[in-house]
């Protein structure tokens, strides 16, 4: 029984001493003060015997270097690592948190020293908006850049129709930046590779397709003015109204396509301004030689405005090419443009009682005359006049 009990205490004993042995192996390791133990990872690496500084390093390199792949229908058509695209890991931030992990390591129980301890760590960073948009957008994509576009009018020969709408390979861009940043902060750290899929809802779309009735009405109404065209004669001088001014004066409203008469209405009175001649000043260049005003002028053209809308309106209607000279409301004997003298007058000097005679540029007759009053004494003309 003694001997029994001899045995119990000697193995007590040695337990005893193995304790004290590895709370002495403890205490060595704590007094390294810096290293984590045996059997440590941060973020799936190995840091056994590693510094905070040592092991920020290394994940501040890993990580900066990690690639990201942007796939489009199973190929890769861009390539960039995380510095290149503006990241880059905050080491005193990252080092901190180590060190946290490691100071609550050095408190744990003795009895942990050769237990597996696994920290995962967010990767602090900083990131260059600028350095980001250059790299990560569609300008970079290794495949040709097909745009979205719009279903349209195009003119052949003679009408409109609707060319269709394209679905192409342009992506929104604010979009695509957003999901990029996504995934490159919320992938594993121990992932090597971000891999970036470019899914249907990141194509731009068309907004007008080439069943939208708004398009389908303006094609209509289009089609019903295209070919009009009018040409103005003022003598030798032409006003062209053409399709690139026509078109401004079309309005669908209500489903209906009609002319906005306000607007043609504003283009004859600007014509009026320009072209109409009675009962503006005239300005003269005498045959003397001096440049005079005549005010007062009743002679000249003068376009009836409300009969030049109505007869516009009707000739658009038409749909073809017309000329003619506008609707006159007084008219005279010929013009050239603004000049509704054409070069054919006579001028005649009362201080000088001289005359001349022009038609169409050429002098024709000069001659002294005596002008005076019907009453006591009529103006004598030159012979033959």
């Amino acid at each position: 029984m003694k001997k029994r009990k001899k045995v119990i205490g000697v193995v007590i004993l040695f337990v005893t001493l193995c304790l004290v042995g590895a709370g002495t192996l403890l205490f060595v390791y704590g007094s390294h003060g810096e290293y984590f133990k045996t059997r440590t990872t941060i973020n799936g690496m190995s840091v056994s015997n590693k510094t905070p500084e040592e092991i920020a390093q290394i994940l501040k390199s890993q990580n900066e270097k990690r690639k990201v792949e942007v796939v489009e229908k199973d190929k890769v058509i861009l390539s960039f690592s995380y510095k290149e695209a503006g990241y880059e890991v905050q080491v005193d931030s990252l080092e901190q948190s180590i060190s946290d992990y490691l100071a609550q390591q050095k408190q744990e129980s003795w009895i942990n020293t050769f237990k597996q301890e696994n920290y995962n760590i967010s990767i602090p960073y900083v990131m260059d908006e600028t350095v980001f948009k250059q790299i990560v957008n569609s300008k970079q994509f290794t495949r040709q850049q097909i745009p979205t576009k719009d279903a349209c009018l195009v003119f052949d020969q003679n009408s409109y129709m609707i060319e269709a709408e394209v679905y192409g390979n342009e992506i929104d861009e604010n979009a695509f930046q957003n999901l990029v940043k996504k995934q490159m902060s919320e992938t594993d750290l121990d992932d090597d590779k971000v891999l970036v899929i470019i899914e249907d809802d990141l194509y731009v779309k068309p907004v007008v397709t080439k069943e939208n009735p708004d398009l389908q009405l303006q094609k209509d109404g289009y089609n019903q003015y295209c070919n009009a065209r009018i040409t103005y004669l003022f003598g030798n001088e032409q006003v062209v109204l053409e399709w690139d001014t026509i078109q401004q004066w079309l309005q669908i409203e209500k489903n209906q396509v009609s002319l906005d008469v306000g607007k043609i209405s504003a283009y004859v009175t600007q014509m009026a301004e320009k072209y109409n001649t009675i009962y503006k000043d005239r300005i003269i260049e005498t045959s003397g030689g001096k440049t005079i005003t005549l005010a007062g002028n009743d002679y000249g053209y003068r376009i009836d405005k409300e009969g030049e809308i109505n007869q516009l309106v009707s000739d658009l209607k038409e749909n073809k090419e017309i000329e003619r000279e506008p609707v006159y409301e007084i008219k005279g004997y010929g013009r050239n443009g603004v000049d509704d003298l054409n070069g054919t007058y006579i001028e005649v000097d009362l201080t000088n009682q001289h005359l001349w005679l022009y038609i169409n540029h050429e002098l024709i007759v000069e001659s002294d005359v005596v002008t005076g009053n019907p009453d006591y004494q009529e103006t004598e003309w030159p012979v033959g006049m």
